[in-house]
């Protein structure tokens, strides 16, 4: 995640866990809503776009509905081309 603000909070994960989208959602997602997104976007969650990669916890139909749900503006996995360079540019520049 990139902002002017600052970065967001930092997750880590235990090696050889599965990070299924019920996972994802509760341990990733709903912090992130909750803590990150009103301090790096003040003026609200509408002013971003949230951009993932093609896990599956992030392409699922539980996560693509959870962001849905919480009104959160994404790039639909539909919307980008899985492992291209031009997908992503922030994955191979930063």
């Amino acid at each position: 995640m990139v902002s002017s603000r600052g970065k967001p909070e930092i997750i880590i994960i235990p090696k050889g866990t599965k990070v299924y989208s019920e996972f994802y959602i509760n341990i990733c997602l709903k912090p992130f809503i909750r803590k990150d997104v009103p301090r790096l976007f003040p003026e609200g969650k509408h002013v971003m776009t949230f951009h993932q990669d093609s896990a599956s916890s992030h392409t699922s139909k539980h996560t693509v509905n959870f962001l849905k749900d919480q009104n959160i503006k994404f790039i639909t996995p539909e919307e980008w081309i899985p492992q291209s360079p031009d997908a992503a540019p922030k994955d191979f520049g930063i």
